[in-house]
């Protein structure tokens, strides 16, 4: 029970960091430039625990009022990766391709449309691919770490 509570303090301490982390690499940048908190809700998207994709959720709202007055542009992206990655998790077996496809249309989405539409950003297509290539190997990082819903372990207990 002690480890448990501790893994779960700790999980939340990760995903205000990354919050942390994401808001000081805009305010040195002067722009966002690597989605940490972003590759975090994906890969939770994939992990068993509800609260910590809500509560990641929530910062990620709360960057985007940060970073442009609009509380509300992470929708966007966030209500159709989550209703995208619940019904693949009932059809489709969850493998790591998932993650980083959702993680680039998450990104893509990010930074084409919110960033270059709606808020009228110039985008330039090397910073683009230089962006989602950075993006994608934090992904794989933090995908190492997480254990995939619905999988089970074919090694026998002792």
């Amino acid at each position: 029970m002690q480890n448990n509570y501790r893994s779960h303090i700790i999980a939340y301490t990760l995903i205000t960091f990354f919050f942390w982390l994401d808001i000081c690499t805009f305010s040195f940048f002067e722009q966002p430039t690597t989605y940490f908190l972003l590759c975090t809700y994906i890969c939770l998207l994939f992990a068993p625990n509800l609260l910590l994709q809500i509560w990641s959720s929530l910062l990620l709202l709360l960057e985007s009022f940060i970073y442009f007055g609009l509380f509300e542009l992470p929708l966007i992206y966030l209500i159709p990766l989550t209703v995208i990655s619940v019904q693949m998790r009932k059809i489709l077996y969850i493998n790591r391709f998932f993650l980083f496809l959702a993680g680039i249309i998450g990104i893509l989405t990010q930074y084409l449309l919110i960033e270059g539409i709606i808020i009228h950003k110039t985008v330039l297509n090397h910073y683009t691919i230089v962006k989602i290539s950075a993006n994608i190997i934090i992904m794989g990082i933090f995908s190492l770490t997480l254990k995939n819903r619905d999988s089970q372990d074919n090694r026998h207990k002792k």
